[in-house]
């Protein structure tokens, strides 16, 4: 995954395990790690996912923590939770055309999501 903030570019080679997959609870953990190619920092990623049957269909929730090291970390919580969020919104609309047997868009829109984070931090008071 490659992500670009101004002036800074972050690209991080990772792997994402499964820590946990229970049929019957139907509950997942995933755990992800990655390092900036440069060494210069590290991203961690642990999310929980759940099925339950809703409405003749299934609803699923997850939660993710992510934590973030290096020049990306500098950027603050706020703009790299608002960050998070929007790839991992792009995430769930991927999952969703895959599913209906789509074609799915590997390209990360960072760019056009710092836009959108940025005009939201501004234009709160």
């Amino acid at each position: 995954v490659t992500l670009k903030f101004g002036p800074v570019k972050a690209s991080y080679n990772g792997q994402i395990t499964f820590q946990e997959r229970n049929a019957e609870t139907r509950h997942m953990q995933l755990l992800g790690k990655g390092l900036d190619s440069k060494g210069k920092g590290s991203a961690d990623m642990l999310m929980n996912g759940k099925l339950v049957e809703k409405d003749g269909g299934t609803e699923v929730t997850c939660s993710m923590e992510v934590t973030i090291t290096g020049m990306l970390a500098q950027f603050g919580s706020r703009l790299i939770t608002d960050v998070s969020n929007s790839v991992f919104d792009q995430f769930v609309d991927n999952f969703k055309a895959k599913l209906a047997g789509g074609e799915v868009d590997n390209t990360l829109k960072a760019g056009s999501m710092m836009g959108s984070v940025v005009k939201g931090i501004l234009g709160k008071k």
